[in-house]
């Protein structure tokens, strides 16, 4: 039973319009005809292999099409698919009345043969199907990053999920979560300070770090670029109103001459700032170096990533002042024994010195394969001096990052 409560009510078409539109057709003597009309289509055909008819549709040229091989698209009722391809004047295309289901639709299966199609069909389209979006072009020996998503809750309340510059590329855990530091963690960052160790920063940043897989010792295992990612998160996050001293040299040209004529001193080069706050320009990892590309003569020996644990043994060797310790250390850091990451890096610095000048080549190029990835912090700084504007970048220095 209906609902008498609930109706629609149609409206009439307004007599005036209806009065309007026999007139037009009057003038054209024209006699309208419905395109659901059983006959529409093959009338309309007919008259459309004499001439061309006037269509409502209007179609920039150049938007879906300019004009087929027969030149139908500036008219034709039926042939201007409207919006999702069609033959014009298609063999099996050419509809009456512009609508759709009407006629016009064979351009979708690519059957029309003077079709403007908007998503494929014709084959004397001038304008084809919009083109996708270009695919992201990987260099010769790259490989593209999977970036991960956070999937797996941590029952800690304080703890965030954490994007890394490298998107993961290097690591076997795939989300890392981090809180802020707390009194018990700057005690020991004071200490770390005190003493410039590398070793108790980091081992203060792994505390506050955790995988839902229960990685231990997470700082260490991470690439430079990330650690220092994670050092600004904590800086921002831990200290809301951290300021610190910014000195920089002035190198304006001018200035410089100034100084050597002696019209300026030379304390005008040096600029001393109270920084609040600086811009940090982000940088993700896209590709990694194909392995494959990269083989050593050297047997049982494999490439991998420079990690914190490589920069903290490398820097806190007693020979790191040494150049000729430094050349070896730097190239052991991107190397292991197949499978073993427990290896000192003094044993990997006497397993490069008796590698040949070809795998110090190969140690060297995949290292710079290595896009550059990381977070880096810039300045505008203002010379008093000469008054020279420009972007500073600021150099870290970890043991004083935090003070």
């Amino acid at each position: 039973m209906a609902n008498e409560e609930s109706r629609t009510d149609y409206m009439a078409f307004p007599a005036e319009r209806v009065a309007a539109g026999e007139a037009r057709r009057k003038e054209k003597a024209e006699r309208y005809e419905s395109p659901h009309h059983p006959d529409a289509q093959a009338r309309a055909q007919a008259r459309m292999s004499g001439r061309d008819m006037q269509t409502n549709y209007s179609m920039p040229a150049g938007v879906i099409g300019a004009t087929d091989s027969a030149g139908s698209i500036s008219g034709g009722r039926g042939g201007v698919a409207a919006g999702h391809g069609g033959g014009t004047s298609g063999t099996s295309g050419s509809g009456a009345s512009g609508n759709f289901g009407t006629g016009g639709m064979s351009g979708a299966s690519g059957s029309g043969t003077g079709g403007a199609a908007y998503y494929g069909g014709g084959t004397s389209n001038r304008i084809a199907a919009q083109p996708m979006a270009a695919a992201v072009q990987i260099p010769e020996g790259q490989i593209p990053v999977v970036v991960p998503s956070f999937t797996t809750p941590v029952t800690e309340v304080e703890a965030v999920p954490i994007s890394l510059p490298s998107n993961y590329a290097f690591y076997d855990f795939k989300a890392l979560y981090v809180r802020p530091f707390r009194g018990y963690h700057l005690s020991k960052l004071s200490r770390a300070h005190e003493e410039g160790s590398l070793l108790y920063t980091a081992e203060t940043v792994s505390s506050v770090l955790s995988t839902p897989e229960g990685h231990a010792n997470l700082a260490f295992q991470l690439t430079v670029p990330d650690f220092y990612y994670i050092l600004y998160w904590l800086r921002i996050n831990s200290y809301t109103k951290t300021s610190y001293l910014h000195t920089s040299s002035c190198t304006n040209e001018q200035h410089l001459k100034d100084v050597v004529a002696g019209t300026k001193l030379v304390e005008s080069l040096k600029h001393t700032e109270i920084i609040k706050k600086g811009v940090l320009e982000e940088t993700f990892l896209t590709t990694v170096p194909d392995l494959s590309q990269f083989t050593l003569e050297c047997q049982g020996v494999e490439l991998k990533v420079a990690t914190m644990k490589d920069a903290i043994e490398m820097t806190d060797h007693p020979n790191f002042i040494d150049a000729d310790f430094r050349f070896l250390a730097e190239k052991a850091c991107y190397i292991r024994p197949i499978g073993n990451d427990r290896m000192s890096l003094v044993e990997r610095c006497n397993i490069v010195m008796e590698m040949s000048a070809e795998d110090i080549e190969t140690i060297l190029a995949y290292e710079k394969a290595i896009t550059e990835y990381g977070v880096k912090e810039t300045l505008r700084v203002t010379c008093k001096g000469c008054g020279t504007v420009r972007k500073d970048t600021v150099v870290i220095d970890v043991n004083s990052f935090f003070h």
